[in-house]
C-alpha cells in the first residue's frame, strides 16, 4: 500500500505594484475609518466612556483584520519586509485598544500603554507603492 504524498501548495503569484497598492489602500480603509471615529469621540469635551470602549474595540476589530489581510497579501518581494514590520506594529496597536475596549474607568483608559511607533514603515510601504504619506495624529 503506499501512502499518498503530500503535494506543494502552489507558490501565490507575486502582486504587481498598481495591485499591492491598491491591495494595500483596500485593507487599510477600515482601520483608517475605525481610527477617525475613535478620535472624534475621544477628543470632545465630554467623550463617552461607554462610545470610547466600544470604538476602541472596533479599532482593535480593524486591526486585528489589518493584519490578518498583510500578513497573507503576496506582497512584491522588495514591499514584503516593510508589510511585515506594519503587520507587527499594527499588532502591538491592537493589544492596547482591545485593553481599552475593556477599561472600566477613565483611570483604566489613561493606564493603556501603547507600544512606541513613529509610523516610519507604514510611510515607507506607502511610499514603496507610490501612495501619497497620510499626517500621523
Amino acid at each position: 500500500m503506499t501512502t499518498p504524498s503530500a503535494s506543494a501548495s502552489p507558490t501565490p503569484t507575486l502582486l504587481t505594484k498598481a495591485q499591492a497598492a491598491a491591495r494595500y489602500t483596500k485593507i487599510v480603509k477600515p482601520v483608517n475609518d475605525a481610527l477617525a471615529l475613535w478620535q472624534k469621540e475621544a477628543r470632545k469635551a465630554n467623550p463617552s466612556l461607554t462610545k470610547v470602549r466600544a470604538l476602541s474595540g472596533k479599532v482593535a476589530d480593524a486591526n486585528a483584520a489589518f493584519v490578518r489581510n498583510l500578513q497573507s497579501t503576496p506582497w512584491p518581494a522588495d514591499v514584503q519586509p516593510l508589510a511585515d514590520e506594519v503587520a507587527a506594529s499594527s499588532a502591538g496597536i491592537l493589544s492596547s485598544y482591545r485593553q481599552m475596549s475593556k477599561a472600566k474607568t477613565w483611570d483604566d483608559v489613561n493606564a493603556v500603554e501603547f507600544p512606541s511607533s513613529d509610523n516610519s514603515s507604514a510611510q515607507l510601504l506607502r511610499a514603496k507603492l507610490g501612495l501619497p504619506e497620510v499626517p500621523i495624529n
